[in-house]
Formats: structure tokens, sequence, C-alpha cells
């Protein structure tokens, strides 16, 4: 897998980021059912390697919902 975050351009890796941040925000705003317990338990019980990878498909699934996914493979 690569990342690319901006490829050395802080303007540009902070857009990236920012593109999950809002994804998620959006996702939000309508106050859906959300199984708390489930991601509290998850992230009270998991192991640091388990959290980053979490925390990256998470990242790359919110930024490919957004509509702004650029990429050159699938995930």
């Amino acid at each position: 897998m690569r990342l690319h975050v901006g490829d050395g351009n802080e303007v540009a890796g902070r857009a990236e980021i920012d593109k999950a941040y809002v994804a998620a925000l959006k996702a939000l705003l309508e106050s859906p059912p959300t199984d708390y317990a489930k991601v509290r338990e998850a992230i009270r019980t998991a192991d640091t390697p388990t959290l980053a990878h979490l925390f990256l498909y998470a990242h790359f699934e919110l930024v490919r919902r957004s509509g702004n996914w650029i990429h050159d493979g699938e995930l």
C-alpha cells in the first residue's frame, strides 16, 4: 500500500486528512443510531497495532465515501 498524504506538500496533506474528518462529521449530523458500546469496547480492548489498522481503514473508507477518493488501487 502506498500512503499519500500530500507527498511533502503540507497543504495537500491537510486537505487529504480533512476529507475523512468532514465525511465523519457529515455522517453524524443526522444523529443516526450508533452502536457506541461496540465502538468503545473495540477501542478499550484492542492492542495498539489493531487500533492503528482500524484508524487507517476507517480514514480511507471515509475519504472514499467523501467522493474525493484519489487512488491507484483498492484497499
